[in-house]
């Protein structure tokens, strides 16, 4: 299992050195080489199910081979990873090998880092941004005083109800999540040929395989989409402005139908972390470095004092 879990690692080491790179595939590029990286990882996966397939249906044999199938099955029912849950769905019929394959890979890939990073991000807003974390505590204090806009076609389920209970606090995540831009940038290939006009009206023709790059951070910070960009107001999601009302600038977990699987569960984190720190004045050691891998996480990482509201208001340097 080390070795496995050592070799996994590099593979996705090096695919991610290749994310961001220059589209040439040739062996000594980061692009070649993340190619060769990913093909070595697939390889490796499916070797692993096959071991573990192996394991639970060992070759029925009388004396000491009963030992071994016992040791075999037991190692099974130890685990509790991703790969043996999306096994079992497999078992049960509802997932195909490839598919199996391919939500192992978007798991590790989109799943992995994003979660600290957005955690890392909060901690940052708060350090920044008092008064703002100063209002989420009112708002979980029992004190909300703002209204939502419950309209917005993008907004799910789980988002209407975060709306409605903790507006403040939501909108606040989401303005956190516009300038902390988690995944920085995302690719695209036109199926088809694709016409459009640029800013300075020249019309734009792509051919059909055309890799195209999104760079989240320039659409986050459009102005022609959002009224003063670079300043941190998290009421333009409010109900009178609600800029993210049919707005695909705005996308931190992308867009549409395609818009990231994980999106709800990250609300929910960012909604509880954002509540306990409210209770909390956040002072960081030193400004963040951050690194993309994938997903936007501080080198290093954080080191952060945590100072109580409460005491704090006997502090005024503190304030």
């Amino acid at each position: 299992d080390k070795q496995l879990v050592d070799d996994l690692h590099d593979a996705v080491t090096t695919i991610n050195a290749g994310l961001y790179s220059i589209p040439i595939k040739m062996p000594f590029t980061a692009y070649g080489k993340a190619h060769k990286a990913r093909r070595k990882f697939n390889s490796l996966i499916t070797q692993e199910i096959h071991r573990r397939t192996k394991l639970k249906h060992p070759n029925s044999q009388a004396g000491s081979e009963n030992s071994s199938s016992y040791s075999s099955t037991h190692e099974l029912s130890q685990r509790n990873d991703v790969l043996q849950r999306l096994m079992m769905e497999e078992d049960c019929g509802r997932l195909s090998r490839a598919r199996l394959l391919d939500l192992f890979v978007s798991y590790m890939f989109a799943a992995v880092d994003t979660t600290s990073s957005l955690l890392s991000h909060c901690l940052e807003f708060a350090s920044e941004n008092y008064e703002v974390v100063a209002r989420i505590r009112d708002e979980c204090q029992g004190n909300p005083v703002w209204d939502f806009d419950s309209e917005n076609i993008e907004a799910s389920y789980f988002e209407h109800c975060s709306r409605k209970q903790l507006p403040y606090t939501h909108v606040a995540i989401m303005e956190l999540l516009r300038f902390a831009r988690i995944v920085t940038v995302n690719t695209r290939e036109t199926v088809k040929e694709f016409t459009f006009f640029s800013r300075s009206g020249t019309e734009v023709t792509l051919p059909r395989g055309t890799l195209i790059a999104l760079h989240f951070g320039y659409s986050m910070k459009n102005s022609d989409r959002f009224l003063h960009p670079e300043k941190v107001e998290p009421e333009r999601f409010l109900r009178d402005r609600c800029e993210d009302r049919d707005n695909p600038s705005y996308c931190p977990f992308g867009y549409g139908n395609r818009a990231c699987i994980g999106k709800p569960i990250a609300l929910l984190e960012a909604r509880i972390f954002m509540a306990l720190l409210s209770n909390y004045i956040v002072l960081l050691k030193e400004k963040p470095n951050w690194k993309v891998s994938p997903a936007k996480v501080p080198e290093g990482g954080l080191h952060v004092r945590l100072v109580s509201r409460q005491g704090a208001s006997q502090d005024t340097s503190l304030l």
